[in-house]
């Protein structure tokens, strides 16, 4: 019983009154102290009203819990990321404050906010680790609760691209300098130094149907009419669309000059019965080996690497009379020289 209720019920009042003396006194308020402490130990005001009138409940007040924390990433759908490219994730606590973001993609790695309820924190590709695929996010703060936020086709380029040349050594007419510049994901461009000239392209940007199968490859062609003929230690700088760059030495030789083909022996006009040794060679002005055609009676017959060969020749294998001996020499520029010729003669025992 409250006190509270010791005080409506006013017949109780009287009687304590009426056998009023200095101890029944004392014995009334000692009643009465006691029984208004023992109530008020039960008895509990949760709001603001006085404990004599109606309070709103005598439970406590239900607690909410507190949402999940608003995150925000800001990826931009190109260029991919590189190894210096900053990802930010934007955050506000919705209760209690911001403690860090867990980042997962090849690597895991953690990073903090500074402690407020909104704020900012990031991460470079190199700490993300190389690849392709989903980044996923979580976002915590120190009331237990986080947001979880995932990011699809997510690529992280960090090696260098390359290039591979066909033929550098070329003639200076009807002919190109081809390479091809290549990336384990998006190719670029590149920028081309050789000669005292320079070649530099771009490439449009976007993603190739070979992400994350095969790499991706495009071919350079350059005519060799606008690269000056001569032997040249070209710089070939080629970048991805991560910002990686390779520099790549790039050797290329212009060859104007045709070689020269020479008939050593037999001298002209001899006569052969019996098999006889045809002496030949080729030079270039240029270092890089010469090829020699040997063709008799217009037939090829035999090839051979220069600046000098010999070939046995069987007379029986031809018709008697005059056989005309022709030496062509090709040089590595694919330059062919004018021919050298001879005639012998055939005879029969």
């Amino acid at each position: 019983m409250s006190l509270r209720d010791l005080m409506d019920r006013r017949l109780l009042l009287p009687l304590c009154f009426a056998g009023l003396t200095a101890s029944a006194s004392s014995g009334c308020e000692i009643v009465l102290i006691i029984a208004a402490t023992a109530d008020d130990d039960d008895y509990e005001c949760y709001d603001a009203c006085d404990c004599y009138g109606e309070c709103g409940t005598d439970e406590p007040p239900p607690t909410e819990n507190p949402s999940p924390p608003t995150v925000t990433i800001s990826i931009p759908d190109w260029p991919p990321a590189g190894p210096g490219t900053q990802i930010h994730v934007d955050a506000v606590a919705n209760g209690g404050s911001l403690v860090g973001a867990t980042w997962f993609f090849r690597n895991k790695v953690t990073t903090e906010f500074d402690g407020a309820t909104a704020g900012s924190t990031w991460i470079n590709g190199e700490a993300l680790g190389e690849g392709f695929g989903t980044l996923t996010i979580d976002v915590e703060t120190n009331v237990d609760t986080g947001t979880r936020r995932e990011v699809q086709d997510f690529l992280v380029d960090l090696s260098e691209p390359t290039a591979y040349a066909d033929d550098t050594v070329l003639p200076a007419a009807g002919a190109e300098l081809n390479f091809w510049i290549a990336d384990a994901w998006v190719v670029s461009g590149y920028y081309l130094s050789i000669g005292g000239k320079t070649f530099e392209a771009e490439l449009e940007p976007g993603y190739p149907s070979t992400l994350g199968v095969e790499w991706d490859y495009s071919l350079v062609s350059i005519p060799v009419s606008e690269i000056p003929v001569g032997v040249h230690e070209g710089l070939l700088v080629v970048h991805d669309a991560a910002g990686n760059e390779a520099v790549l030495d790039l050797p290329v030789t212009i060859d104007g000059t045709p070689p020269t083909a020479t008939i050593e022996s037999p001298a002209e006009g001899a006569t052969f019965i019996g098999p006889f040794q045809i002496d030949l060679g080729g030079t270039d002005d240029l270092p890089g080996a010469v090829s020699l055609e040997l063709r008799l009676g217009g037939a090829l017959v035999a090839t051979a690497i220069g600046p000098s060969a010999s070939v046995v020749v069987d007379p029986a294998e031809f018709p008697e009379g005059a056989l005309e001996i022709s030496v062509l020499a090709v040089d590595e520029a694919g330059n062919k020289s004018a021919p050298a010729l001879r005639t012998v003669q055939i005879a029969r025992p």
